[in-house]
């Protein structure tokens, strides 16, 4: 099984950025913030879990052009959480609880204009992931380089 880490730094206003390292990659990550792991509003807690290729009608009906249609790689096990991806965006903004891929970081306007963190090339990004995935499973360990959590 291949073995992926994600070391997230501190959280700021505009998402928590990171960077996902496997063995031929390294993709900047950008995540919601820290809100006690709440549903669809808070990054995944750090710990282990196992990554699943497999189906995502969400992810088939919003990125048709990511090839193969549908497909992508769902984080399995997060405490009183499902539905968790890994998937494109270029704003925390944008999603509800999943990680974020790019092929750079920068900086681009929010919903209200508002220069804000961002993952950029994001489509891009996950085309490489999958590409270097092959649809296997993998074991991906979350960290934070300094921030703490507070207990669930």
């Amino acid at each position: 099984m291949l073995n992926l880490l994600l070391v997230r730094d501190d959280p700021a206003e505009d998402g928590t950025p990171g960077e996902l390292t496997g063995l031929d990659f390294d993709f900047p990550s950008l995540e919601k913030n820290w809100i006690n792991n709440e549903p669809n509003l808070s990054c995944v807690p750090a710990g282990k879990y196992k990554l699943e290729w497999d189906f995502s009608q969400k992810f088939y009906d919003i990125f048709p052009d990511i090839e193969p249609r549908g497909m992508c790689y769902h984080i399995m096990e997060v405490p009183n959480r499902t539905g968790i991806l890994l998937h494109n965006a270029n704003r925390a903004e944008q999603l509800e609880g999943c990680i974020a891929l790019g092929l750079n970081s920068g900086v681009m306007p929010d919903s209200h204009g508002k220069p804000v963190k961002a993952v950029l090339r994001s489509k891009n990004a996950i085309r490489a992931f999958h590409k270097s995935m092959h649809g296997e499973p993998a074991l991906l360990e979350i960290v934070w380089r300094t921030f703490v959590e507070k207990p669930l």
